[in-house]
C-alpha cells in the first residue's frame, strides 16, 4: 500500500474527478455532515435514503445560513492565510464544493487538509482533516480506473485516513460508509491488502456506533443486495443481529464462523 505522503501527493495533483454532479450547496452539506461531524449526529444521511427528505433540506438550509452566509470567503481566506485551523478546514470545504464564489478545486482543498493533518494543530482539527481526506478519496473518481465508482486505490486510501480520524478521536459517517463497504466486499479477509489492522479499528468503532444509535446496515449481510431486509431469527447476538434478504442467504451464512 502507498504511504500516506504519496497518497496526499496524488490527491493534490488534481487528477481525480468528482463522482457527483449535484449543486455546490448539496456537495458542501454532504461533505460537512459526512466528515466534519461525529457519525452519531449525522447518520440520517445513510444510504437507505433514496430521495431528499425534509430533514436534509433543513441541513442544507442550516449550512447555508449558519456557515456559508455567516462568514464571507474573503474572511475565511484571510483566516486560512493566518493558519487558523477552523478557517483552513472551512476553506477546504468550500474549495471541495465550489461554493461561495470559489471554483471547485480538489488540489487546493487537499493542500489545506494536508496542512492541518500534518501541521501542529489540536488533535480534533487533525481528526476532521483526516476524515475529510477519507471522504475525498471515497467521492472522487480514480483517473486510472475511470469506469469504477470506487477504485481499490481510493478505497484503501479512504480506509487509511478514516482509521487516522478514528485514532485522533473522530468517528464520522464516512467511516460508517467505509465499514459497510468493507463488510459488503469482504476486503477485510484479504491478507495481502495490508489493511487488516487499520480496518479492525474502524469496525470496532462501527459496532460501538450501531449499539449507540440503533443504526442498521442497508444491505444483505450475505449477498449484499439492497432489497427489503429481515433481521436474523437465530440465536446470535441480539444487538448485532445481521440482516438478510431471504432464508437462502440466512442459511448460507449459518455455516460461516463470522455468523
Amino acid at each position: 500500500m502507498a504511504s500516506a505522503s504519496d497518497l496526499l501527493d496524488y490527491l493534490e495533483s488534481g487528477r481525480v474527478k468528482p463522482i457527483d454532479s449535484e449543486s455546490p450547496l448539496i456537495v458542501y452539506s454532504k461533505m460537512y455532515l459526512m466528515s466534519f461531524m461525529p457519525a452519531a449526529k449525522s447518520y440520517l444521511l445513510s444510504s437507505s435514503r433514496t430521495a431528499p427528505c425534509p430533514e436534509l433540506f433543513l441541513v442544507y438550509n442550516n449550512c447555508h445560513t449558519n456557515r456559508i452566509s455567516r462568514r464571507s470567503t474573503f474572511w475565511v481566506l484571510d483566516g486560512a492565510l493566518r493558519e487558523d485551523a477552523d478557517d483552513m478546514l472551512e476553506l477546504a470545504l468550500r474549495y471541495s464544493s465550489g461554493i461561495s464564489g470559489l471554483k471547485r478545486d480538489i488540489a487546493a482543498a487537499s493542500k489545506l487538509l494536508r496542512s492541518v493533518y500534518e501541521g501542529i494543530f489540536h488533535q480534533d482539527k487533525k481528526a476532521v482533516a483526516a476524515s475529510a481526506i477519507s471522504y475525498l478519496f471515497s467521492n472522487y473518481r480514480d483517473p486510472d480506473s475511470p469506469q469504477e465508482p470506487l477504485s481499490s486505490r481510493h478505497f484503501y486510501a479512504s480506509i487509511r485516513f478514516a482509521t487516522e480520524s478514528c485514532r485522533l478521536g473522530l468517528f464520522s459517517f464516512i467511516s460508517v460508509v467505509v465499514a459497510e463497504c468493507a463488510l459488503h466486499t469482504g476486503v477485510r479477509n484479504d491478507p495481502e491488502s495490508g489493511i487488516a489492522r487499520p480496518l479492525q479499528i474502524i469496525l470496532e468503532n462501527f459496532l460501538n456506533f450501531k449499539e449507540e444509535t440503533g443504526y442498521r446496515p442497508t444491505y444483505c449481510s450475505q449477498c449484499g443486495t439492497n432489497t427489503p431486509l429481515r433481521k436474523c431469527a437465530g440465536p446470535c447476538d441480539g444487538v448485532r443481529k445481521p440482516l438478510y434478504c431471504g432464508r437462502a442467504c440466512q442459511k448460507m451464512a449459518s455455516f460461516s464462523v463470522a455468523h
